[in-house]
């Protein structure tokens, strides 16, 4: 495994920096034998909740069942379809289709590299029952626009903030605008948790959460009076009355994620700065930085600071080689992913998001950077871009 002295993200660093309360989540979990829901699970569902200014927060094993587990929740029929974005993990139209839909893909706008409600708009049919709303690179997508036409359309706003916890747009978060807002906490997001294994359910509606969190649980709830079964297993529990799954959030992840929300203004800003500092640096060098850094009515979360260049493959190898740890997300793009062949779409069918996944290339953009380092990789990339 490759040390690099400017990696993406710095666990580590993290852990010096709030040691103490770490020591504390792990100590209590394992004498306690707290470790799953218990104090820390309730803890950081509540506070998390609060933070995104929603009513109800749900935790799940991981972002793919937030959304398969959310698409459930609202009563999605086979044949149903979301409408999501080229350019995403191949997770998202998986964990669609695991909820029952059929995903039907839109292109970007280059503008915020993300979901384009132009093309929303014109792909909605009479099956059409949910759209998910992907924040990606942790920019915020042109969310206001989507809200209306979901309204318009009578469809489930599905927000995906996986990567832009603390995001604004129109000075609303992240997470405020839709239906549902999902979230995944795994190793690289914005907010991560230790290890693979941490999702999260946003809703104002009390009847959404308490469905995702019984499907969560196997489709379980309690036995109570008036049950006929309970007459002959009187000690029974809990009664299976639907599809449901395995999906919880562990005590140690909350407790670890709740001790970094704490902090997570701190380190959201200093993403902000190291994003500043980079168009700074690199804006005479011939590389495409993102538009939307000069937007008035939004502020990104930055996963990572995005460039393009169509020199980005030998760009990338370069500054691994150099041991700076840059990313490439999204590529080859969802449509052209083999395990999806059978959704029907070809090459060229989505134009930007393939121009994307040609020349797009991630910088860190970890809040324990220091500024020395932020220059390091504006020089190493300097001189990458000379070589290539």
């Amino acid at each position: 495994m490759t040390a690099f002295r400017i990696p993406w993200t710095n666990e580590g660093a993290q852990y010096q920096a709030h040691r103490d309360e770490f020591d504390e989540v792990i100590a209590f979990v394992v004498h306690e034998g707290d470790v799953e829901n218990g104090k820390y699970v309730a803890q950081f569902e509540t506070d998390f909740a609060h933070y995104c200014r929603r009513k109800h927060a749900v935790s799940v094993g991981s972002g793919s069942d937030a959304i398969s587990l959310s698409l459930q929740a609202v009563g999605l029929s086979s044949g149903d379809e979301v409408i999501t974005v080229a350019n995403s993990c191949c997770s998202v139209p998986l964990a669609i289709i695991r909820g029952g839909g059929i995903p039907v893909l839109v292109d970007i706008e280059k503008e915020t590299f993300n979901i384009d409600p132009g093309h929303v708009e014109e792909a909605i049919t009479p099956r059409t029952r949910v759209i998910h709303a992907q924040h990606g690179y942790g920019i915020p997508c042109k969310i206001d626009a989507l809200w209306e036409i979901a309204k318009k359309h009578s469809l489930v706003l599905m927000e995906d903030i996986a990567v832009a916890v603390g995001a604004t747009y129109e000075g609303r978060r992240a997470g405020e605008w839709g239906d549902i807002a999902v979230c995944s906490f795994t190793a690289g997001k914005v907010l991560s948790s230790w290890a693979p294994g941490a999702g999260m359910v946003l809703t104002d509606s009390p009847t959404v959460a308490n469905k995702v969190r019984a499907l969560g649980h196997f489709g379980q709830r309690r036995l109570r009076e008036g049950d006929a079964i309970l007459e002959e297993f009187g000690v029974a529990r809990q009664l299976c009355v639907e599809l449901g799954m395995n999906s919880n959030l562990g005590a140690l992840q909350a407790g670890i994620l709740g001790v970094k929300l704490r902090y997570y203004g701190d380190a959201l800003k200093r993403r902000q700065e190291i994003a500043a500092q980079y168009r700074e640096l690199l804006e005479d060098l011939p590389v495409a930085l993102p538009p939307c850094q000069k937007a008035t009515n939004l502020v990104p979360a930055y996963r990572g600071y995005v460039i393009e260049t169509p020199a980005r493959n030998c760009v990338y190898e370069r500054l691994r080689e150099r041991g700076i740890e840059v990313r490439v997300h999204y590529t080859p793009p969802v449509h052209l992913q083999p395990a999806l062949a059978h959704l029907g779409y070809q090459y060229g069918g989505f134009p930007i998001a393939e121009g994307m996944a040609r020349n797009m290339m991630s910088l860190p953009v970890s809040p324990e950077m220091e500024e020395e380092q932020v220059g390091t990789v504006a020089s190493e990339l300097t001189t990458a871009l000379e070589e290539c």
